[in-house]
Formats: structure tokens, C-alpha cells, sequence
């Protein structure tokens, strides 16, 4: 089969991304003992390393190459080998018919730069490249429907086993169903299980017999895919069983297409070979993220998967970098560097200005202002803003008493996705380390502290490994990682400190909290629980990457006023579990520098003596009684009772908040960034 053949190239390059995710996914489980990345994260990096995987084949790169480099001492270039290496041997195993690279000669590279998106396709186009690379997100951007026919189908059998009652409400809101997604929302808001009794339940909630039908028929379809998934972990049965399920009352729907069957199977032949256990579900959803693909001004654009039918590239000046260094992988293969970019990145290039965030922005003010109907909408009458059925957590709480304005962009527009900062990318990744060596390290008097900083520094370079690519640059994560090294022999020696002062047991880390505190539902992570060796009342711990108060006395009037909420409804929740709570306090993982990295509050009797301070190497030790906490959990709750019974009428700003860091500050016109020019406002 030659390069030529377009559809065999797109099966081609779907059971590519198959094979590279299902090769990520063992070694991710092989190291960690269970998956270690996001979802998001997982499909970021599969699709670049599909490139990697692509042009290592299309290179004829021997095996015995990619085994020497999978030993490389860089963790990107050993990561890439593996994976490359682990997806080639799942295609062989599959025995697929993959097409002939004979032929493919990647062009010289030929870049040019454009002021915006639109211009770069349309050159494209012009030049007669009509399939080109592009970045995922960006393809998520442009897609005009929310999901096409074939994806809509494979959410479907997903929804069976994998995913929550919410994406099904956004499944069954397109044809072949078309229920009202708001009602159906609200109708399957609370119910627990899996989607499918969720959706059981909710269908008597829903107004008028056609909507109560739809979703029958759905809870027909969801019941034989289940059923087929009870017998085999076949997706081509799963899709079957949908389909005949669909044909029983929407049969103009069902569409017969031979390249999404022939994905279909290539899917489940690869899986069987490299993960026989991924259920269906698991396998809609991969086969789903493998056919993501649009089309704007004429061109295809493809995500990062290593296709032969991609005939260009679109990039960003400003864009993350990529996890794998193709010139040192070349070398590490014994390839040519300028060989392996061509194909990862082949040409004619289109290089457009700026980010692909304003580029996507871009997009969607020009397709919004093409639209049809410009009249200005009459502005409604001021009324009280309700957040029904929210789900409250100490962060949230927080962030309302912070800037109300942003917890109303955060939590009830959800108008932007947060990237994150390097700040919370550093926090999770430690935050894991310390879970990793806690399931270890018990009872620190028992170890030696040389032994506990080694299994440390251990767990740090195993969290910090798995999240290179969360990393915006090179010297990001090399700076985090140098940071979190250095704040581990601090943590160290206050942990063995701590256990000589009274030895104690590590009674559980990153413990999962739902509990329901004055009808209001709240949700927590405590990051550590302790308890005396010989059994006692527990010490709640909760790391900080933010600056800890060096003044006890006011964090206790932060604490009193519900400012500070992490504590006291941590305190709430294990008092509700049954706990006998001596001590509670925050530990920073900032910077060993700070002033003060131990913040520790002693429960002492209502009616007790003033708090009392006491400093010593960075630990501040006060008292508080459990009449503070009750403080603190009332002011709490009467929060929540503002924003889910009363409502708010005005989000106004904070006295203080980090407008610099603040990724909706452009649409606070309270709160503008300095130096905006007047006309923006």
C-alpha cells in the first residue's frame, strides 16, 4: 500500500495513536503501579510522541536504535524510545496492513510567518496543501459541530462505563436523541451511581412524554452496550449493539462508513494485543481523541498524530515546547536531525504570530461577528445570582473571600480555561512526592533520616519525571525541581524532629472528604492525617505552595472570620468522622527561606488562656479552642447560605486581590491591568 492511498493513511495514523496511547498508558502503570497523568495531559503527549513514533518508522530507525536509546539518561529521549519502540511491536503484533513509507521524502524545511490564522490557511490552501499538523486544542477550537456523527457514537459507548452523568447530558442533547440538555442536567443532578441509573432515575423528573421518551430510548441504547460489555471488551461489539439499538427508532441516522469501521478495528486489534483488559468504554474514548481532526478555509487540519497525509504544518511563535529534543533523539537513533523534523513537522510551515490562545480568540470574535444578527440585546433587570447544587471546598470558600469577582469568572461562567501556573504545576508535583513517600515512610521513628531523605529526593524525581511535559520550559521544570530538593532536607529534618518530640504514625495521606455541614455539601483532600504511636487524637496537616502567615494571631482572626477556611472544615469534617483532633497546622513547601514554614495550632479547652505564641526555627506554635472552629464553620456556612439560597447581586472585587496573576483580569473593568490604554475600557 503506497503513501498515496488516503484512507489507508488516516487507519493508518488512528491505530498509530491507539498504539503510542496504550504504549504510554502501560509504562505510566509499569512505573507508578497506576496511571500518573491527567487525561489531558496523557492526550498532549501522545500526540507527540506519535511524531516521534511516526518519523522513527518512516525513518526505518532499527529496533535494536530504539532499544539503546530507550536507556538514554534524558527521561524525554528514554520516554519517546519506549514508547516508540512499545507502539511498533503493538502494530506488528495487530498485523495490520499499515501503509508503505517507500517514497515519503520529507521536503526541506520552508517556514513562513503570518499575522494571523486565517492568512496561514488560506496560503496553504493556495499553494495546494490541503491536509496539515496542527495543534490539538486548536483543532478543538475550529470544529464547527460538537461532535461529528462517528464521535457522537463512540461518547455514547463510552458513557456506558467510563464517564459521568454530566458528559451524558451533552451526549444525548444531539441527535439521534435530542433531549434538552439544561432539563436533563438538572434532572440527573444528584443522583449517585453509574451514568446509566442515573439517567433511570432522572427520566420520571423530565417534563413532557417526548422528552420521557428520548430518554428511554437512550437508556435502551446504554443497556446493550452495557450488556455487550458484560461478555467482551470488543468496541466493534459495543459500537454494533449501539447501533442496532439506534436503528430501532432513528435508523436515517446510522450512516455506514468503512473508514470508521476500519478504525474501529484496528482498534480493537491493537488493544488486544498491548491491553486486552481496556474495557470498551476506555476504547471509545482513545479511538475518539485518535479521529479528532477539522477543517477551516479549505485545509484539514490533523492534531500531532505522525500522519504521512499531512502535507504542512501550523504553529505558534509563542507555544509550549516540546517534551521530546528531536536533534538529541537523532543522535541517540544514530538518524538525521534535519531528517526526523521534516516528518514530525513537515513543510511548507506556517508560522503564525503570537499564542495559540489569541489566535483561538481571534477565531471566535471573527466567526461571532460573522454571525447572522447584530442588534444589542436589551441588558436584564439586576436580580440575584444562585449557584443551586454547588458543591462547596475549602478552595472555593476561599477564593469568594479573596475577590468574589473572579470566583464568579472561576466557578459559575467557567468563561476560561485556567492553565495553571508554574506555582500549582510545583505544588501537585510535590503534593504527589509526599504522597509517594508517606505510603512508605509510617512511623519516622523507625528509619534513619539519611534513609528518609533518600526515599524522598526518590519519590521527588519520580513525581517531577511524570510531569515534565506540565512544564512550560526546560528551565521551569530544572528551577522547580532544584526548589522542591531543597525544601525536602528542610522537610526532613522537621519530620524527624517531630517524631523524636513524640513519636507518632502517618495514619493516612490525601484523604477524600464528602461530607454535608448545615445542608450544604462540601468536599475536601486533607493531605495528611498523624496519630501518637501508641494511638491518641489526630494532627490534620495541609501543605502550602503560598506564603504562610508569620503572624499566628492574625491567622486566627482570619481563621474566626471564615477567610481561612482549609482547617476549620477539615477540623469539621473529622470531628463529623469521629476524630479526637489535638493539633492542626499548615506545613509550607514554598521555599526553605520563609521565615516561617510550620504554622501549628494546639486545641486547648473553650474558656483556656489566650493563645499563646511560640517560635522556634521557622515553627510558630499557638492555641485555639474548638469555640474558634465553631466560629469559623458558622461564618463558613452562612457563606454558602449567600451563595445557594439568597444569591449575590453583585460580585464585587477584593481589597487586595493578584490582579497580575489573575487570567480574567482583561474582563474586570474594576480591576484593569496597569498601563490599558483608555479606548479598552
Amino acid at each position: 500500500m503506497k503513501v498515496s492511498d488516503s484512507s489507508a493513511l488516516r487507519v493508518a495514523a488512528v491505530a498509530r495513536r491507539i498504539a503510542v496511547g496504550a504504549a504510554l498508558r502501560h509504562i505510566e502503570a509499569e512505573e507508578f503501579g497506576a496511571p500518573a497523568l491527567s487525561d489531558s495531559t496523557r492526550i498532549a503527549l501522545g500526540d507527540d510522541l506519535c511524531g516521534v513514533s511516526f518519523a522513527a518508522d518512516a525513518s526505518n530507525v532499527p529496533d535494536m536504535s530504539l532499544a539503546c536509546a530507550a536507556a538514554d539518561l534524558d527521561r524525554g529521549i528514554s520516554l519517546a524510545a519506549r514508547v516508540a519502540y512499545a507502539a511498533r511491536l503493538h502494530l506488528r503484533g495487530a498485523a495490520l496492513a499499515v501503509p508503505s513509507f517507500e517514497g515519503l521524502q520529507p521536503q526541506p524545511a520552508s517556514s513562513m510567518r503570518y499575522q494571523d490564522l486565517r492568512s496561514a490557511l488560506k496560503a496553504l490552501r493556495d499553494r495546494g496543501t490541503d491536509c496539515v499538523l496542527g495543534p490539538r486544542p486548536l483543532v478543538g477550537s475550529l470544529a464547527k459541530d460538537p461532535e461529528t456523527r462517528d464521535a457522537s457514537l463512540l461518547s455514547l459507548v463510552a458513557c456506558g462505563q467510563t464517564v459521568g452523568a454530566g458528559d451524558l447530558a451533552r451526549v444525548l442533547s444531539h441527535e439521534p436523541f435530542g433531549v434538552e440538555p439544561a432539563e436533563l442536567a438538572a434532572a440527573l443532578d444528584g443522583h449517585p451511581g453509574s451514568p446509566r441509573d442515573a439517567l433511570a432515575a432522572a427520566i420520571s423528573n423530565l417534563a413532557g412524554v417526548k422528552a420521557r421518551d428520548r430518554a428511554i430510548n437512550a437508556l435502551d441504547v446504554l443497556d446493550a452496550v452495557l450488556e455487550s460489555a458484560a461478555s467482551s471488551n470488543s468496541l466493534a461489539r459495543a459500537v454494533d449493539a449501539a447501533r442496532i439499538a439506534i436503528g430501532s427508532f432513528a435508523p436515517a441516522w446510522l450512516a455506514d462508513g468503512a473508514l470508521f469501521e476500519a478504525c474501529v478495528t484496528a482498534t480493537d486489534w491493537i488493544l488486544e494485543t498491548a491491553s486486552p483488559a481496556t474495557k470498551a468504554g476506555e476504547r471509545a474514548l482513545m479511538l475518539r481523541d485518535a479521529l479528532a481532526c477539522t477543517e477551516s478555509c479549505g485545509v484539514r487540519i490533523l492534531p500531532y498524530v505522525g500522519s504521512a497525509e499531512a502535507r504542512g504544518t501550523i504553529g505558534f511563535e509563542h507555544a509550549r515546547s516540546s517534551p521530546v529534543d528531536i536533534a538529541r533523539f537523532a543522535r541517540a537513533t544514530g538518524c538525521e536531525a534535519l531528517a526526523l523534523e521534516a516528518l514530525c513537522a513537515p513543510s511548507p510551515r506556517a508560522l503564525v504570530a503570537g499564542s495559540l490562545q489569541n489566535a483561538i480568540a481571534d477565531e471566535l470574535v471573527e466567526s461571532l461577528a460573522q454571525s447572522a444578527g447584530r442588534s444589542v440585546p436589551r441588558p436584564d433587570a439586576d436580580s440575584a445570582v444562585i449557584s443551586p447544587g454547588m458543591t462547596f471546598s475549602a478552595s472555593r470558600l476561599n477564593g469568594f473571600a479573596k475577590c468574589p469577582r473572579r470566583f464568579f469568572f472561576q466557578y459559575l461562567c467557567e468563561a476560561v480555561e485556567d492553565p495553571g501556573s508554574i506555582h500549582a504545576t510545583y505544588g501537585r508535583v510535590v503534593h504527589d512526592a509526599l504522597e509517594m513517600l508517606h505510603r512508605e515512610i509510617r512511623v519516622p521513628a523507625r528509619h534513619e533520616p539519611a534513609f528518609i531523605l533518600e526515599r524522598m529526593l526518590r519519590s521527588l524525581d519520580a513525581a517531577f519525571g511524570a510531569a515534565r511535559a506540565d512544564f512550560a520550559s526546560q528551565l521551569e521544570y530544572e528551577s522547580s525541581r532544584w526548589r522542591a530538593r531543597r525544601m525536602a532536607e528542610q522537610y526532613v529534618r522537621w519530620l524527624v524532629a517531630e517524631a523524636k518530640r513524640a513519636p507518632m504514625e502517618i495514619a493516612a495521606v490525601e484523604v477524600f472528604e464528602r461530607r454535608q455541614l448545615g445542608n450544604h455539601d462540601f468536599v475536601g483532600y486533607i493531605d495528611r492525617l498523624d496519630r501518637p504511636e501508641g494511638g491518641g487524637p489526630v494532627t490534620i496537616y495541609d501543605y502550602k505552595t503560598g506564603r504562610i502567615e508569620a503572624d499566628a494571631g492574625s491567622y486566627l482572626d482570619k481563621v474566626r472570620a471564615g477567610e481561612e477556611a482549609q482547617l476549620a472544615l477539615y477540623y469539621a469534617m473529622r470531628r463529623a468522622a469521629g476524630d479526637d483532633i489535638k493539633r492542626i497546622a499548615l506545613v509550607s513547601i514554598r521555599d526553605p527561606k520563609d521565615d516561617v514554614w510550620i504554622l501549628a495550632l494546639d486545641l486547648v479547652a473553650d474558656g483556656a488562656a489566650p493563645p499563646k505564641v511560640q517560635r522556634e526555627d521557622g515553627v510558630v506554635r499557638a492555641t485555639c479552642s474548638p469555640a474558634d472552629l465553631d466560629a469559623s464553620l458558622a461564618a463558613l456556612l452562612k457563606r454558602c447560605d449567600l451563595l445557594a439560597r439568597d444569591g449575590v447581586l453583585r460580585f464585587a472585587t477584593g481589597d487586595d486581590p493578584p490582579c497580575g496573576f489573575c487570567e480574567y483580569a482583561l474582563a474586570c473593568r474594576e480591576r484593569p491591568l496597569e498601563g490599558e490604554r483608555a479606548f479598552a475600557r
